[in-house]
């Protein structure tokens, strides 16, 4: 099996409400989660109420689907304290087959409902791929190594991709900007973390510097111009990219 077997990654970064994760199938496993995250979070398990698990024809990983029937539930577990760029790797990891939301979980040992992120099904699903109950021990027993071999080829690409990011971020601040990396802190969490930053050259002229840079007056007055410069950024990046592939060949 290899990453494009099992789903296309999304390109998507979605704002995270809540912090907590309702998992309700691979990722339950610590070894798939401390693969992906380089850690395992902290587990309660939970209750999701209204929804159903299918396992899913020729696919190792499961499937939720809304059902509107209270009666309906699904065990798993919540995942806690998920950072957000520990949120966009699942997001990544899930890609577009799949569609998080917010949903009311029950923790099963403290009888509380809280909110949690959970990946769903995507909507344009073909029912009759959906087939019983998916069983975590028999995934587990039969399937963990080869998904694990999946959970590699995943990180191997997102990394690439990462990094394909950051160098579009380097080419198009060019030589005026240096990259560097600072510790800044998360204002609504007070927490600080490292973080890459481009700070203005040191030969500039200090004359050049003139109070206060305000981005609202920027999205007002500026954006238009500014995205056709990003417009003919691309164009000369990906003539460049091109330029630099048929040298190789």
């Amino acid at each position: 099996r290899t990453l494009t077997e099992r789903r296309q990654p999304s390109r998507l970064l979605l704002v995270m409400a809540s912090n907590k994760f309702f998992v309700y199938g691979s990722l339950q496993s610590p070894d798939v989660i401390r693969a992906l995250l380089g850690r395992v979070p902290e587990y309660s398990s939970a209750l999701l109420h209204g929804y159903r698990r299918f396992g899913i024809t020729g696919k190792t990983y499961p499937a939720v689907i809304h059902t509107t029937k209270q009666e309906d539930t699904v065990l798993g577990m919540v995942m806690h304290d998920i950072t957000e760029q520990e949120a966009h790797i699942l997001d990544y990891f899930e890609g577009d087959e799949y569609k998080r939301l917010e949903v009311d979980v029950e923790i099963v040992d403290k009888a509380a409902v809280v909110k949690a992120n959970m990946y769903l099904f995507s909507e344009g699903y073909d029912k009759n791929s959906l087939q019983g109950e998916w069983d975590l021990a028999k995934f587990n027993q039969s399937h963990l190594p080869s998904f694990m071999e999946i959970c590699n080829e995943f990180l191997i690409s997102y990394n690439q991709d990462k990094a394909q990011e950051a160098h579009i971020l380097d080419y198009f601040e060019g030589d005026e900007y240096k990259r560097l990396e600072v510790d800044v802190e998360i204002v609504d969490k007070a927490a600080v973390v490292k973080a890459n930053m481009y700070l203005f050259s040191e030969g500039y002229d200090k004359n050049s510097l003139q109070g206060e840079w305000d981005l609202a007056k920027f999205n007002q007055s500026h954006l238009p111009s500014f995205m056709e410069i990003c417009n003919e950024f691309l164009i000369s990046y990906n003539q460049d990219k091109a330029q630099e592939a048929h040298i190789l060949d």
